[in-house]
This record gives structure tokens, C-alpha cells and sequence, in this order.
């Protein structure tokens, strides 16, 4: 249980362009609409998810932080 306590859900986004944002809010309040039953995110926290890594363990955060910080480097 430990273990499972120490791991977290990870993944790779990118925020919404701000210039996006109306837009969207028009899309996702039809979607809210039709489907009054689900929970939906407040949009401060709208983003595009490029990769989802699940539940990791602190071993496996530190490489993904440290392979994501080459990428950024790199650009």
C-alpha cells in the first residue's frame, strides 16, 4: 500500500492557447449540455494531453522529468 501511496498519475500536456479559449467554451457548453451527468474540468486547467504514463513510481518520475527537460533544452 506504501507504494501505491508513493506513485503518481503523470502525463506530457501543453496548455490551451488563450486565443482558444472562447471558442472551446462555446463547444464544451454544448457538450455540458447534453451530457449534464459527467463531471467536467474548470477550464484554468484545460490543456492537450500529449502523452499519459499512468501511475508511476518516483524512479520512473525522475527519468521521465529528466528525459523531458533534454527535450525542452533541445528546442
Amino acid at each position: 500500500m506504501d507504494r501505491e501511496r508513493s506513485m503518481k498519475r503523470l502525463f506530457t500536456g501543453i496548455p490551451v492557447d488563450v486565443g482558444q479559449v472562447p471558442r472551446l467554451v462555446e463547444e464544451v457548453d454544448v457538450m455540458r449540455a447534453g451530457h449534464p451527468a459527467l463531471r467536467w474540468s474548470d477550464r484554468s486547467g484545460w490543456h492537450a494531453t500529449l502523452q499519459f504514463y499512468g501511475m508511476v513510481d518516483a524512479e520512473r518520475e525522475a527519468l521521465l522529468r529528466d528525459k523531458l527537460r533534454a527535450v525542452e533544452g533541445s528546442a
